[in-house]
């Protein structure tokens, strides 16, 4: 576990799924038994907290992404139907908005040589331990 997950207690993970789900501030506040300042403060000034906060939301965009990015190949037989057959595709289309295709295509990307694969893997590398030591800096000065 990291030291951002061992400065979080219960309450405050529950926070972060409440958070999550939707719920304001006054209504975190009261599912978890604190005043709504001390979400709030949670939020806005308890660096752990917002480091978790975002790690959490950033997973869980993405695992919704992936799964609209699934449905683009159904959506493209639903498009081909409905204008082959009873041209109503507006659900199909706002799909495709959504996922970022509809208006503009985009390429699939990312490297096709192994060298080019490596050159992002030791950028990506080089990028982590930068953000390793940034982390450190800022842990030691807490």
């Amino acid at each position: 576990m990291s030291q951002e997950h061992t400065k979080l207690n219960e309450k405050q993970f529950k926070a972060i799924n409440l958070i999550l789900e939707g719920n304001g501030d006054a209504e975190i506040a009261e599912e978890i038994g604190v005043i709504r300042e001390t979400v709030n403060r949670w939020k806005n000034q308890d660096d752990s907290f917002v480091v978790i906060l975002n790690a959490t939301r950033r997973m869980l965009w993405n695992s919704h992404y992936e799964h609209l990015r699934s449905l683009v190949g159904p959506a493209l037989d639903v498009i081909e139907t409905e204008i082959t057959e009873k041209n109503t595709s507006r659900a199909a289309f706002e799909l495709l908005k959504v996922v970022g295709i509809y208006g503009s295509v985009s390429f699939p990307s990312g490297p096709e040589t192994e060298e080019d694969l490596q050159d992002i893997r030791k950028q990506a590398r080089k990028d982590q331990l930068f953000q390793e030591k940034l982390k450190s800096i800022a842990d030691g000065l807490m």
